[in-house]
């Protein structure tokens, strides 16, 4: 058996007429049923964001109800808004988790996951967004020579191994791949939505400059087992 998740937005996409079952079609003889996911309800989200805020002994209703209320139950926005929140001190986590409500009132939180994503970007420290765009530029899965490679001129070594280790302590959807080669360490972004939110806010004259330094970085440093290459119209290393 085979799932494939996908959001609905696929729908409306020329891949819903390349392949049938993606479209609407009943006919009872395809070999693939269509599930849709319908959002959390109001009780299933809040549910959610008190499991998220699990670790706190007491956790203010009125938290969890301005947690959940631009999430139109969808998951990943409440979790985003949790680590938001955290980013922003509104909730600090410890031994015993506090909260600031007076702050989470006057909190105007963005209307989508897109814009969620990217104040939380936005709010990150200059060098972790600065190694994270350079990582947008790479691929879905980068390497962290590659982004040595692309901002040799602007930060040491040491600095972008310090972002990389934060990044997942931080939750943003970073983590470290099993895949490495000599003393290349591979990376990959858990949710593309991240890497896309970093990527479209880079000037193209920016995405040009680092498209050039991956054709350098591959040429001369990593020559990779097969025939694995950085593909500069896909933006992914293909094996």
């Amino acid at each position: 058996m085979i799932i494939g998740l996908a959001q609905p937005i696929l729908l409306q996409q020329p891949a819903a007429k390349a392949v049938s079952w993606l479209g609407n079609s009943a006919d009872p003889f395809l070999p693939a049923t269509r599930l849709t996911i319908p959002p959390l309800s109001s009780i299933e989200s809040r549910l959610l964001a008190a499991d998220l805020l699990r670790p706190a002994s007491s956790v203010p209703q009125r938290l969890i109800d301005l947690v959940v209320a631009e999430a139109h139950g969808n998951p990943w926005a409440i979790e985003e808004t949790v680590k938001h929140m955290i980013d922003l001190g509104i909730i600090i986590p410890g031994t015993r988790w506090q909260f600031d409500l007076a702050q989470a009132e006057s909190l105007s939180m963005p209307q989508s996951l897109t814009g969620l994503v990217a104040e939380r970007l936005q709010q990150m420290p200059e060098p972790d967004r600065q190694v994270l765009d350079a990582a947008s530029a790479v691929g879905t899965v980068f390497w962290d020579t590659a982004l040595m490679a692309l901002l040799a001129e602007v930060r040491d070594e040491h600095i972008v191994l310090e972002s990389l280790s934060s990044f997942e302590c931080h939750g943003m959807d970073i983590s470290g791949a099993s895949l490495q080669y000599r003393e290349a360490q591979a990376y990959f972004f858990a949710r593309p939505l991240t890497r896309k939110v970093a990527l479209d806010a880079l000037p193209a004259e920016l995405q040009m400059n680092y498209a050039h330094r991956l054709l350098e970085w591959q040429a001369q440093s990593l020559a990779f087992t097969g025939n694995a290459h950085w593909s500069p119209v896909s933006g992914d290393m293909e094996f």
